[in-house]
Parts: structure tokens; sequence; C-alpha cells
């Protein structure tokens, strides 16, 4: 049995017995505040690298590029476990908490999976080290903030109403697009006035201790 709280637990045997098993001193949760460093792959290729004091939504950004990007970013944090909970009668799993909207979680460069659901957390026992252990988290959201983040740009092509007019010359020639524009929607889903969809790794992180007990 694993379980991340003290106290007494009941449990029923196949036989039909009820028995009680004490679970005593389980460690508090270790929460991974402070910096992370944090890399952004623009559309056009290129990387912007930045670093977030404290975890927040991308819609909450002063910069442009940040607010109004979708697409994939890296979280990158190194920290520390004590060496008491690299035990077999110990289990830590890492809680993401609020994810918006898919976590790829790598431990010491180990790809431990894809989180697309809550809860966002995922086991750390094969991956974990005594030490230093760094962790990182690949964050893709939705294409909305990209769309609402173009409105705000001159329009480069024309529209009948909502819809496409004709495909834009830039595009039928492969050439240079004369905007900073990113996405070419047949339809106008957004305006530059609509509401920003929370993105990126909100949190808070943390590390799960739980007691491994044998029933």
């Amino acid at each position: 049995m694993v379980t991340p709280y003290n106290g007494k637990l009941s449990y029923t045997t196949t036989s039909g017995k009820t028995k009680t098993l004490v679970v005593k001193k389980v460690p508090r949760p270790i929460e991974l505040t402070g910096t992370w460093d944090v890399n952004f792959v623009t559309p056009n290729g290129k990387t912007k690298n930045t670093k977030f004091d404290t975890l927040k939504s991308w819609s909450e950004a002063s910069e442009e590029d940040i607010r109004y990007f979708s697409g994939t970013a890296s979280y990158k944090k190194e920290f520390q476990i004590p060496t008491k909970l690299i035990k077999s009668c110990y289990s830590l799993e890492l809680d993401l908490s609020n994810v918006k909207v898919i976590a790829e979680v790598i431990l010491n460069g180990e790809n431990l999976g894809i989180l697309w659901k809550t809860p966002y957390s995922i086991n750390l026992d094969d991956a974990i080290l005594k030490g230093t252990n760094t962790l990182e988290v690949k964050i893709t959201n939705l294409w909305p903030n990209r769309l609402i983040g173009d409105e705000q740009m001159e329009l480069d092509y024309e529209r009948r109403g909502p819809h496409i007019k004709d495909w834009p010359k830039w595009l039928l020639n492969n050439s240079n697009r004369p905007t900073e524009r990113v996405t070419l929607a047949a339809f106008k889903h957004y305006n530059k006035n609509s509401e920003l969809l929370p993105s990126g790794l909100i949190g808070p992180v943390r590390i799960i201790v739980s007691k491994v007990k044998k029933l």
C-alpha cells in the first residue's frame, strides 16, 4: 500500500477480514519554488530564453511574444532530494497541480511520459537521484492565444465577413509574408479583444512523499 497520509487506515482482505494499519510520520511535500529557466521556440524557429521567478500563465506576461504564444515551451529546474527519502519505504511523485494544457515530464534525462488531464502527477521512483536532480517539463497549449495575438496586427489578406475571401498572393507565390502574423485562418474565430486562455505551467509544483507499507 502507498499513502501520502498519516493515521489509521482500514482495509478488507480477500477473505473478508477487516484490518487496521497505522501510518506514522509521512514527510511533508517538497515544493519546487524559485526560478525556472524557460525556453520558447517561436513559429519562425527562433528561440526565446527567459526566467520565471514565479509560475504564472503566459497570458499574464508583459512581453507580447509570450502573452500570445501558442506552441511548446520547456521549463527546467534543479532540485535537491534528501538521501533519507531515497529508500524502499518511500515513494515520490511529481505533482504539477495546474497545467494548461499538456505536459511532458523528463527527469535526469529520462522521459517519464505525457500528462494530458488531471491529476497532472507522475511517479518518480525509477528516475530520482540522491542529491541534485534535473527536471524538465515541456508544456503545450492551444491555438486561440496566437490567433488573438495576430488580430492585433495589420491584416495581410482579404476577408468577406468572417471568412477568407481569396488565398493571398504571398501564399500562392510562396513569397515572404508582408506582416508578422503567424496564422492564416479560413474563418475569424476571435478578435483582438477576445479573452486569452490560461496557458503554461501554473503550478504549484511539488514532490509528494508517500509511505510504502506491506499489507
